[in-house]
């Protein structure tokens, strides 16, 4: 059931200023309920709830790896539909995040420059290169 205005009832409450107790993964749950994709990448879809998903995946795996809120964390990756959802986890886990490109001539100094604890390197297949620094 919606609103006069289109907006499902509990859309409204949240848009009054709800959105702030919920949780990054809550607030994408509810707008997954109202739009099927998130993100396109080389013309294949990937919607709210497959993101969702990768990012509990790449959240075991923070945990798994022992890196905890706080630490420095460099991704480094073509920002692909999988290291999307990388960020996305190093946010709900309050890392410090230093995005890296390939592009990047030198990324050992931001690495440097940004005190890097941990290089978490993901390509188009979400393989996962981890290093400690």
């Amino acid at each position: 059931m919606r609103t006069s205005n289109g907006v499902k009832p509990e859309h409204q409450n949240l848009a009054g200023g709800g959105w702030t107790k919920l949780s990054l993964a809550e607030q994408m749950a509810n707008i997954g309920s109202e739009v099927e994709r998130a993100i396109i990448w080389q013309e294949k879809e990937h919607s709210y709830d497959w993101l969702l998903e990768q990012t509990d995946i790449a959240l075991s795996f923070l945990n798994k790896n022992k890196i905890k809120i706080g630490d420095i964390v460099a991704i480094k990756s073509d920002f692909n539909p999988y290291s999307i959802a990388f960020l996305l986890a190093l946010i709900e886990n309050a890392n410090i995040i230093v995005p890296v490109s390939y592009a990047t001539k030198n990324p050992d100094e931001f690495y440097k420059i940004a005190e890097v604890e941990y290089v978490v390197e993901i390509d188009g297949d979400n393989k996962k290169l981890f290093k400690e620094k």
